[in-house]
């Protein structure tokens, strides 16, 4: 249970990152919010069939917090950028 548990979470990582790198980009479209909606639906019906409930909602979980960590990071990274390029 722990190992599945765990993997779940590693997956969310991977996810929420991948999508954080997609949608704190200046030119996400509409398509590909719905798209990327569709796909976390899919991946989380995925992990619901393949181990359960509770990992299902540590992968929703972990997802969310790493979209969350690599746009903040963006957000950081331009910060730095646009205050070096001022000077």
């Amino acid at each position: 249970m722990l190992l599945s548990i765990l993997g779940s979470a590693g997956i969310g990582l991977v996810y929420g990152w991948l999508g954080g790198n997609l949608f704190h980009r200046e030119n996400t479209t509409h398509r590909a919010t719905l798209i990327f909606a569709l796909v976390t639906l899919a991946f989380s019906a995925a992990v619901r069939w393949m181990s359960g409930w509770r990992e299902m909602i540590f992968f929703l979980a972990v997802a969310l917090f790493s979209f969350l960590l690599h746009g903040a990071w963006r957000q950081e990274l331009r910060r730095q950028f646009e205050s070096s390029n001022s000077k």
